[in-house]
């Protein structure tokens, strides 16, 4: 076509506009690119700039194959993300004046035994949080995984006292699960209702997160899956509404809701601000023990 006849359908007004084509989304390229660098069944991503929640998009399968699309209500396992709600579900019952953070763990679980007497009598409920215990990473953990399997949350705080530490308590960071078990636990003793309970009363209700649940999800629900050649493959999920890592990792969200738990913390709304004092927020969102990176873990995030 040329110039005037380009002029003359814009001046007839024909429904052939002549538009630039719109730059893609940053966050759209990105979320694409990660689909196919990892192979990935499905996706759900936010992000939040300045308070406000700027992008979602979803992409994807709830199971590989089944033509069941990800939305932003599709519920997700958030595994360790749950310790986040652990430790928040601790610091609410310590502004109800239910226990402090200085408290021994024995004042709640008498028979929580550590493999050192002096670290079972020194072990506080703040160091239950911090990685710092003495155990050594991963300790314990075939006692929640593979699931399914015969171990409850008594066996567990009775298995710690048979695990040797591998340094000592409170010298350095290394990351453990078992700990967030007895963490669930000792809010349930100082609660007086079970971990599940309290973290549906205490932290899902006030905060409006009506989509996050304790082990089995209903409906819309993304399921694990394994990657084998060249295709994902579905994952039997062993989940329970009472599994027993369910403090350690053991909840599933959706999108809308991990956008709002996140913005709690970014920029909390008056009513939020209710939910958690501000002193407890402080303890929540300040360093406890220093994390080492590792040089592998450097160069993933070095550019290039």
């Amino acid at each position: 076509m040329s110039l005037s006849g380009s002029l003359i359908l814009l001046a007839l007004g024909i429904i052939m506009p002549c538009t630039a084509t719109p730059s893609p989304n940053p966050y759209d390229t990105i979320v694409d690119a990660i689909m196919t660098r990892y192979h990935l069944p499905g996706i759900a991503v936010g992000v939040i700039e300045h308070g406000k929640v700027v992008y979602t998009a979803t992409r994807g399968e709830t199971v590989a194959g089944s033509g069941r699309r990800i939305t932003t209500q599709t519920q997700f396992k958030i595994a360790s993300n749950s310790k986040a709600m652990t430790t928040a579900l601790l610091a609410r019952l310590i502004d109800e004046g239910k226990l402090h953070w200085d408290d021994p763990v024995t004042r709640y679980l008498p028979d929580f035994r550590m493999y050192d007497a002096w670290v079972t009598a020194n072990m506080r409920v703040a160091d239950l949080l911090a990685h710092s215990s003495g155990l050594p990473e991963g300790g314990g953990d075939l006692m929640l995984w593979p699931e399914p399997n015969d171990f409850t949350r008594a066996d567990i705080i009775h298995g710690l006292r048979f695990i040797k530490p591998g340094y000592s308590f409170r010298s350095r960071y290394q990351y453990d699960n078992l700990l967030y078990v007895v963490a669930g636990e000792v809010a349930a003793a100082a609660g007086g209702a079970p971990y599940e309970t309290l973290m549906r009363r205490e932290v899902f209700e006030p905060l409006g997160l009506s989509r996050c649940v304790l082990g089995e999800g209903s409906g819309d629900v993304a399921q694990p899956h394994a990657r084998e050649g060249e295709r994902n493959v579905p994952l039997h999920d062993v989940a329970s509404s009472m599994t027993t890592s369910a403090a350690a990792g053991g909840i599933r969200c959706d999108l809308d809701d991990m956008l709002r738990w996140a913005g709690n913390w970014l920029t909390p709304t008056p009513a939020q601000l209710q939910w958690l004092s501000e002193q407890q927020r402080r303890v929540l969102q300040s360093p406890h023990m220093l994390m080492p990176v590792s040089g592998q873990r450097r160069s993933w995030t070095t550019p290039t």
